[in-house]
């Protein structure tokens, strides 16, 4: 496995994100489809916040790993 891989992995699991995932460009209008649903959610004070809230919520992630692997 390639590090950048894992290190993406592992944001995704802790933080809900990837950084640099999505352009300024690409990420305006997902949120912008949030701003209604996102409504008076006072737990969230940007539409980015709530949009990692949502990613933190519902996405699962499955890994299969190779134990014989050296970096597993």
């Amino acid at each position: 496995m390639k590090d950048e891989f894992l290190e993406s992995i592992n944001s995704l699991i802790s933080a809900g994100e990837i950084p640099g995932l999505y352009t300024p460009e690409e990420l305006e209008p997902i949120l912008a489809q949030l701003k209604d649903e996102m409504g008076n959610q006072y737990e969230c004070r940007t539409l980015f916040e709530f949009f990692v809230s949502r990613i933190k919520k519902y996405l699962s992630v499955v890994i299969s790993a190779d134990n014989k692997h050296p970096k597993f």
